[in-house]
């Protein structure tokens, strides 16, 4: 882990454009760690190993090795594995007084649009539906959406995979190549190749498509990353 400032931004290895990178009060970042243009940092942010597009703010929070996707304010601890998609928002920005910062445990998925309250927590391996309001505790391998996100389902079943990004390859589970489609279906594991429909990854230009559930966040290909996928399979109700 190494401080980040904004005398020292020009020289940390996790920031690609210095420019256009705001570090507000402490900040602390991993040097694995990839941190796009136009991301709002601090204070108390502390990163470890997450993967952050593009127009993000990021403060009062600590993320493990995560994909944050763009125009995402993020102010909550969030653990590994988990994919925050565009558009969320995940507690608030603390303005007075003492707010409570929301949780997100390992491999949660939070769909694009979702909005969290403060002191909510986030269940691992859950998932959030896009759009979805979020103001009570979501259970482990949850599955929730609605405004209020009310209960429609549950993980039956989850593997986790580590995806690597090598700088000109995609690594996935001992495979290399530029897409990888990734099924799991009563309980077996299978990964081809080719552009994901649900869970998987695509190379292209200048970013990795990290597709879970159907939805696709771009991530920086301008450096090196590893990032666990958790593959969720789930049974919805009626």
């Amino acid at each position: 882990m190494q401080p980040l400032t904004r005398r020292n931004k020009d020289e940390h290895p996790a920031v690609l454009d210095p420019d256009r990178t705001i570090v507000l009060g402490d900040v602390t970042v991993s040097r694995d760690a990839v941190i796009g243009p136009e991301v709002r940092l601090g204070p108390d942010a502390v990163v470890r190993g997450a993967v952050i597009s593009g127009r993000c703010v990021v403060y009062n929070c600590e993320l493990g090795r995560c994909a944050v996707g763009p125009r995402t304010t993020v102010t909550g601890d969030v653990g590994d594995g988990v994919t925050i998609h565009s558009g969320t928002i995940l507690g608030q920005l603390r303005v007075s007084g003492e707010i409570e910062p929301p949780e997100v445990g390992e491999g949660a998925f939070l769909g694009p649009g979702v909005s969290v309250l403060p002191g909510t927590v986030i269940g691992p391996e859950s998932i959030v539906m896009p759009d979805s309001v979020v103001t009570e505790r979501v259970p482990r391998r949850g599955v929730v959406s609605g405004n209020p996100a009310m209960p429609t389902g549950m993980v039956v079943d989850a593997e986790t995979l580590i995806l690597e990004f090598d700088g000109k390859w995609l690594l996935l589970e001992g495979k290399r190549g530029t897409a990888f489609d990734v099924r799991l279906s009563d309980g077996e594991l299978k990964i081809t190749e080719g552009s994901p429909d649900n869970f998987g990854a695509v190379l292209e230009k200048d970013v990795v498509k990290m597709v879970r559930m159907g939805h696709a966040i771009p991530l920086p290909a301008s450096r090196p990353f590893s990032i666990p996928l958790h593959v969720l399979e789930v049974r919805t109700k009626g």
